[in-house]
């Protein structure tokens, strides 16, 4: 049933092709044969083709007219000016000679033969108008030039002079007392760093760079008992040395650690201390050693007392 009808409704579309195809055959056979058909369709043809010249021709006149427009408003006015001739040349420049002053023909720049003959020629000078100076003003000028010259001796002098020397207060044997416990107390430290009993480490410490010991004061005012400027220098820096030492045992101070340390770290953080100690203790033995001999021993009769 369904292949029949099939083949009717495809037997049905081939008529019908077949059919329109004929028509169109017929009907163009009749053009070919008619001339009256054919004169009709050559003037349809020549008719549009006569109407696109004309547009054509339209258009080219429009094109014509816009490029000329735009070439009138590219122009620029030249207000007297010859339009083959360019503005920025050197030898003319005549744009800017209404405000330079240079004309037609001249340059506004200055030339060298220009600077030149200004130069050679006479012009006016401070030495023209000045008045012969007298002994008065001489004087004045020489009093002057020597309170100068004083004033900068003397702020040579001053900076050759050691800062940072302070005057002892008290005997020299005071101050060495505190050296001296602190030189021993090193010893305790060390003990206790290397056990890792931290809080106690930090407590000896505060004890030793503060109150009640003050390591760094004494250090200074003893190293002012030395009278010889080379002496004392090292001193100084012998005892700044040993003080930054101390404050460096703490590993809070150089490691960014809120954590007790444990393992390897932790082993790492006792090394450091110990060998900042050790430091120390070798600054403090050699200060020492700069020291009056008498002066060592009554601080260390003070402290055995």
């Amino acid at each position: 049933m369904w292949t029949t009808t099939s083949r009717v409704v495809s037997r049905t579309a081939r008529c019908t092709w077949t059919d329109e195809r004929k028509t169109r055959e017929r009907k163009a056979s009749k053009v070919r044969s008619n001339p009256e058909n054919r004169s009709s369709l050559d003037e349809d043809v020549l008719e549009r083709l006569r109407k696109a010249e004309e547009e054509a021709a339209t258009l080219r006149e429009q094109l014509q007219k816009t490029q000329q427009d735009r070439r009138d408003s590219s122009e620029s006015p030249t207000w007297g000016l010859d339009p083959k001739q360019r503005v920025d040349e050197r030898t003319t420049y005549i744009r800017e000679g209404g405000f330079l002053g240079g004309g037609k023909g001249k340059t506004p720049w200055l030339q060298e033969s220009q600077l030149a003959e200004f130069l050679a020629s006479g012009g006016p000078s401070e030495a023209e108008k000045t008045e012969p100076v007298t002994d008065e003003e001489k004087a004045t000028v020489n009093r002057r030039l020597f309170g100068g010259i004083a004033l900068s001796a003397g702020a040579i002098a001053f900076a050759l002079v050691p800062l940072g020397k302070k005057k002892p207060m008290k005997p020299l044997y005071f101050y060495l007392t505190a050296v001296l416990i602190t030189r021993s107390a090193l010893e305790e430290l060390e003990e206790d760093v290397e056990n890792v009993r931290w809080e106690d480490a930090r407590s000896l410490l505060e004890r030793l760079l503060g109150p009640p010991n003050n390591i760094k004061s004494n250090l200074l005012s003893a190293a002012g008992y030395l009278e010889d400027k080379k002496a004392y220098r090292k001193a100084d820096a012998l005892a700044r040395d040993a003080v930054e030492y101390l404050e460096e045992v703490d590993y809070t101070k150089y490691f960014d650690n809120r954590v007790v340390p444990a393992g390897k770290q932790e082993r790492e953080f006792v090394a450091f201390s110990k060998k900042c100690i050790r430091a120390a203790s070798s600054k403090l033995d050699e200060f020492l050693s700069l020291m009056p001999r008498d002066a060592v021993e009554a601080a260390r009769a003070t402290i055995e007392a």
